[in-house]
């Protein structure tokens, strides 16, 4: 598989930018039980994506 750099340039900077603006969020403006909450969400997302593909 070969990989696009006009593509993978987007992913990229999405990637580093939300990484960056979550970090600055989980470490100072969120309390603990929120950031807990929202760990908590996209696990079950993941979760469900990985049965769905699984079963389907």
């Amino acid at each position: 598989m070969q990989l696009e750099l006009e593509l993978l340039i987007p992913f990229l900077a999405a990637v580093l930018l939300g990484g960056f603006i979550g970090s600055r969020y989980g470490s100072v403006g969120a309390p603990e039980s929120k950031v807990r909450r929202l760990l908590v969400l996209v696990l079950i997302v993941a979760a469900t994506k990985r049965l769905f593909e699984t079963f389907i």
